[in-house]
């Protein structure tokens, strides 16, 4: 039940997108490491402890950091924070 907050471009090839849940940290880190799992992401790192998750995939040259937290401003809610980019082809 996630709502979009923001889209954003970043430096290089990548997008920084938010989302806002009023699911708790620990099922949306389920989700997405179950969900990238299947799809063919590899993971390469992940940390989940009381209340935040961190986890970073990796698929051909394209990576992804998913962060959740509570969300600070929205009492009951969680910040998905996502951002993914292309690495750099080297010549």
């Amino acid at each position: 039940d996630a709502e979009l907050a923001l889209v954003q471009p970043t430096a290089g090839n990548g997008h920084n997108i938010v989302f806002r849940t009023s699911d708790d940290v620990s099922k949306v880190h389920r989700f997405y490491q179950d969900d990238m799992q299947k799809k063919g992401w590899k993971v390469t790192q992940e940390f989940e402890r009381g209340g935040h998750s961190f986890a970073t995939y990796k698929k051909g040259n394209t990576m992804i950091n998913v962060t959740v937290a509570s969300d600070s401003e929205n009492p009951g809610k969680q910040v998905i924070a996502i951002m993914y980019e292309k690495e750099a082809e080297l010549p």
